[in-house]
């Protein structure tokens, strides 16, 4: 914490060149007066830090509060219009909270006038919330008042306020409900299955520990624990399941069995599904299809699924015809990885001239193989003439950890179609976007659906470089009823989220799909593409028709925090440049404001000028750029 002292307030009231000032007559001389409350337990009220010039001439004003913490917590701290009440401008010199210890720091001044002000307001409104029972003074310290002429104002006289806190916390509101279960189509007898609950708490009390069942045609498969659920929130639970029998298995979670939990609703705590269990087929090894424009880039996914197999390496050759497509890249997917265990490419080759590819890989490292369906490998290609080429596997094989081959492989080719032309835009007005966004830690953006008419889901996938930027949440307050997001691998470049409607109708104009944030990796400078893939975008209706849509894509760009003049350094006239940008200077006008901010308090403003430097004068407690 720091303290704004006179010197600091008489150099900012140079800065803005204040006139002298002809002080009245008071007898009392002017006061800082904080209020008094009788509240109760749990309550968020405000109180007002009031100043009664008393005839002065107040041009800047600053204060110290100290309260007990274990009674009140502060929850904001914001200006009031003493200062501007005349409608010039004023600058928050220091705002700062410390519900640890008890203590707020506040300092104000007037900027772009000669004059101060003479009739009494609102300095500073403070919210507090309640968080214990009793009494609790409100004392004022470190006050001072100042004139224009940067000079203190004497004879100031302080009263401070009380707040009593008195009866018991409201109730506690909670209901628990599971809201969504995810389940395969169809599922195969004899294998392992991860099934993912949602319980939400549809009311505002926060829920302590109760437990989540499940139940296969009416046999518990596992009980899971949940420590707690706070107000307005969910969570995932994960469930493993192994069907044994062959035909329809009726699944059915409870929430809370055991009657913990006081709710307001006891009848919404079970959800249930039915599943066909069939017998599984043999592994599969696909090439997906594509239509595409001569001179276009794309890529070919080879898609492997297990069938309930667990597969440690897979190899495949692939023919086309080099006339039409050329080889860009071939690259591992993330198949023999998806549990995070190391693999090996054993062989990658690109033959352009015969049209031939060879792919293998191995897992390293660990015993097991994997069960769940993913890509092995993704080919880039470029159309080059016009026709159509088959996407032909041979010499195909899948191993299991011991080194056998696995028999009863599926393959499933692929063929790509090139036109001369490129095809025509999709009609409508619908947008699928996420913005081009620039920080240097954390920052948060959302993925919209823009211009819309009655939006029912939407399924899509989020790409980036994990070497720049990763997605550290997916959240929150969607636009859609439900939202499920799969980051499993964000820290490799992809999540995945599927959002739909459920009891409410379509949603119509610029929809919130879900808010992404982004942790910044990589070195400053450094951008990546964030690209959006939409599977599914369908209305609301029961035909779940198709939605005409473009996408637009965005970016992630790693900022130099300070760096506000964009010359990618952090030196002093860094500090010029961001005070002659507050002062209005011209040629000054344009910052890089994701980096301004200094001091961390959401706000670019002088402190933040103080605050570098001193940074970079190397003061004790201004080590880190926030």
């Amino acid at each position: 914490m720091r303290q704004i002292g006179r010197d600091v307030l008489m150099a900012i009231a140079v800065i803005v060149c204040v006139l002298q000032l002809v002080p009245l007559a008071c007898a009392a001389g002017p006061s800082v007066t904080v209020d008094s409350r009788d509240v109760s337990l749990g309550e968020t009220f405000t109180l007002d830090v009031r100043v009664d010039p008393c005839g002065a001439e107040v041009y800047g004003a600053q204060y110290n509060l100290i309260f007990d913490p274990s009674a009140l917590e502060c929850v904001s701290q914001t200006a009031g219009d003493f200062l501007t009440q005349d409608g010039a401008s004023s600058i928050e010199v220091v705002n700062t909270i410390d519900n640890t210890i008890g203590r707020l720091e506040y300092a104000e001044t007037r900027m772009g006038v000669e004059n101060g002000v003479t009739r009494a307001g609102v300095l500073a409104t403070i919210e507090f919330e309640a968080v214990g029972t009793g009494s609790t003074g409100l004392t004022l310290s470190n006050v001072l008042l100042s004139d224009p002429s940067a000079q203190p104002i004497a004879g100031v006289v302080q009263n401070n306020g009380t707040v009593n806190v008195g009866g018991s916390p409201p109730p506690t509101v909670v209901d628990l409900t599971p809201t969504a279960l995810s389940i395969p189509d169809p599922a195969y007898v004899n294998h392992d299955y991860t099934l993912d609950v949602t319980v939400s708490n549809l009311e505002s009390g926060d829920a302590s520990a109760f437990n989540v069942t499940l139940k296969a045609d009416g046999m518990i498969v596992d009980d899971k624990r949940v420590d707690s659920l706070t107000g307005d929130s969910d969570t995932t639970v994960i469930f493993n399941w192994k069907p044994d029998t062959i035909g329809t298995s009726t699944l059915l979670v409870e929430v809370d069995p055991d009657d913990e939990i006081a709710e307001t609703d006891e009848l919404n705590n079970t959800l249930s599904a039915t599943v066909d269990v069939v017998e599984a087929p043999g592994p599969t090894v696909t090439v997906e299809s594509r239509d595409v424009s001569l001179g276009e880039t794309f890529t070919i996914n080879i898609r492997v699924d297990p069938q309930g197999e667990e597969i440690y390496g897979a190899q495949y050759d692939l023919y086309f015809d080099p006339a039409i497509l050329q080889v860009v890249s071939q690259t591992a997917g993330d198949f023999l990885t998806q549990d995070s265990a190391s693999s090996i490419e054993v062989v990658n080759t690109i033959n352009n001239t015969l049209g031939k590819l060879e792919y293998g890989e191995t897992r390293m490292g660990v015993e097991n193989g994997v069960t769940r369906a993913g890509v092995l490998a993704t080919i880039e290609f470029e159309a080059v003439g016009t026709g159509s080429t088959s996407l032909t596997l041979s010499n195909v094989l899948l191993s299991d950890p011991s080194a056998h081959e696995i028999g009863g492989v599926v393959l499933n080719d692929g063929a790509v179609n090139v036109t001369g032309t490129p095809p025509p835009p999709q009609p409508g007005g619908a947008i699928v976007t996420i913005p081009d966004v620039a920080a240097t830690g954390t920052l948060t953006a959302p993925i919209r659906i823009e211009n819309v008419t009655d939006a029912g889901a939407i399924h899509l996938t989020l790409t980036y470089d994990p070497g720049v930027v990763i997605v550290s949440r997916t959240c929150c307050n969607p636009d859609f009823d439900t939202l499920l997001a799969n980051t499993e691998d964000a820290a490799r470049g992809s999540i995945t989220l599927i959002a739909y409607q459920t009891q409410n109708p379509g949603l119509n104009g610029n929809v919130l799909v879900a808010n992404v944030t982004f942790m910044a990796l990589g070195p400053i400078g450094s951008s990546t593409p964030l690209n959006l893939k939409v599977t599914t975008l369908t209305d609301a209706t029961p035909e779940c028709n198709p939605i005409p849509h473009s996408i637009s894509n965005g970016s992630f760009t790693i900022l130099l925090n300070g760096d506000v003049n964009g010359d990618g350094r952090v030196d002093a006239a860094d500090c010029m440049y961001l005070a002659k940008h507050l002062l209005g200077v011209s040629g000054f006008e344009t910052i890089i404001e994701d980096a301004a901010d200094v001091n961390g308090n959401g706000k670019i403003e002088a402190g933040d000028c103080m605050y570098l430097a001193k940074h970079l004068a190397g003061i004790n407690g201004f080590e880190e750029l926030k």
